[in-house]
């Protein structure tokens, strides 16, 4: 696939996409299972409560919320969602860019 001709909802669809929001769901849980005794109740607690703090219903929030059409979420919840996804975006496109290029040095168009 050519980064350039690709849609951001083609990269959502991708395996690596895929590995890395679940990479990060987990960081997110290590990290909160770490601090629970210091924070009351986070924004991650209340998504796990609606059974959405998966990676597959989180790549489809984080769509909804670029598109700007996620409704029955706060704004708090909205803002963890888009970093979520984010940083799991950034992932896969910093990992395409670097296999895109190795494929390119490599004389493979």
């Amino acid at each position: 696939m050519k980064l350039k001709d690709a849609k951001i909802a083609d990269i959502l669809a991708t395996e690596e996409y895929y590995k890395n929001i679940k990479n990060v769901i987990k960081n997110k849980r290590v990290v909160r299972k770490k601090t629970y005794n210091i924070l009351l109740r986070h924004v991650l607690d209340r998504l796990e409560e609606k059974g959405v703090f998966e990676p597959v219903q989180m790549t489809q929030l984080y769509a909804e919320v670029m598109d700007r059409k996620l409704q029955g979420y706060s704004c708090n919840e909205r803002r963890f969602i888009r970093q979520v996804g984010g940083e799991a975006f950034n992932l896969t496109m910093k990992e395409l860019l670097d296999e895109e290029k190795k494929d390119s040095s490599n004389g493979n168009d």
